[in-house]
Formats: C-alpha cells, sequence, structure tokens
C-alpha cells in the first residue's frame, strides 16, 4: 500500500464518501449501511456495560421509530 484516502468528518462525510465511491452507487450504499451497523454495535455495547455496572434493571432499548433492541442477549 502506498497511500490511502479517508472520509471527511462533519457535515462534509457524505460527500466524502460520494467522492471517494467515484459513481459506484452500490459501494457508496455498503459503505452507509456498514457504518449505521457498526455505530448500532457499540450503542448497544456501551448501553449494556452501562446498565451492567449501575445494575439497572433495563434489558432493551429503543431509538424513535425503530424496534427495540435487547440487551441481555
Amino acid at each position: 500500500m502506498t497511500g490511502a484516502e479517508f472520509a471527511e468528518d462533519g457535515e462534509n462525510f457524505a460527500e466524502s464518501i460520494k467522492k471517494l465511491a467515484d459513481g459506484d452507487e452500490q459501494l457508496e450504499k455498503d459503505y452507509f449501511e456498514s457504518s449505521d451497523s457498526m455505530l448500532a454495535q457499540y450503542q448497544r455495547s456501551v448501553l449494556v456495560n452501562y446498565v451492567e455496572d449501575n445494575k439497572l434493571d433495563i434489558t432493551a432499548y429503543q431509538d424513535y421509530g425503530q424496534d427495540p433492541v435487547s440487551l441481555t442477549d
């Protein structure tokens, strides 16, 4: 490997992904889906740790408009 390109942060993120995908709509879609999946996994793991550390009786969380996500699996 001799170089790498990275997406920009903040408000330029989506546009920079489009630029990196260079017109490949499937690649762009795949990137956003994998990014969303990794964020959901991270969010769940943070919540699991918080619930366990604080001995809370919470078994799931739910983002607005989404299905509940179990914290006990």
